[in-house]
């Protein structure tokens, strides 16, 4: 079952809604790896961007978070940590041979990010999205830094 990107995902902040696309970007390059039968040849190159993207993502996220003085932050933060450490978790089974690179491994990540963008989305993220839109800045006031983006 692949990973598609659902309108109904978005949270209102343009600049997280993209991020969000982009980790459901990176899972989709793997579904055609696998399907090409090169899976093996990319995996480390999606974990890594993978781990790149989503500390890139969360760190924009409290930053937005910061500047918006959203009561929630540390609730979300804690979030954050969690799935970072998740991922890592994923990224060490795998370096240490308990996770081939098949369709098991695919499913693994999109269940990840499905966790990740659909569930935490639709409960903190949109949270966050709703005080943002009603903040009286405006949403796209304050915007995280983009100079870091590790797939631009």
């Amino acid at each position: 079952m692949e990973l598609r990107w659902d309108d109904s995902y978005n949270i209102g902040v343009p600049q997280i809604d993209e991020q969000h696309k982009r980790l459901f970007a990176i899972i989709d390059e793997l579904t055609i790896a696998l399907r090409q039968g090169k899976g093996t040849q990319i995996i480390a190159n999606t974990f890594a961007r993978l781990a790149d993207y989503t500390h890139y993502h969360f760190e924009s996220e409290e930053f937005i978070m910061q500047r918006y003085n959203y009561p929630r932050i540390d609730e979300h933060k804690t979030m954050h940590v969690e799935f970072k450490r998740s991922l890592a978790i994923l990224i060490s089974r795998w370096q240490d041979g308990e996770m081939m690179v098949n369709v098991d491994t695919y499913n693994t990540l999109r269940d990840w990010i499905r966790e990740h963008v659909t569930s935490h989305t639709r409960n903190a993220d949109q949270s966050l999205g709703i005080f943002i839109r009603l903040h009286p800045d405006g949403v796209n006031t304050h915007r995280a830094p983009e100079d870091n983006d590790p797939e631009a």
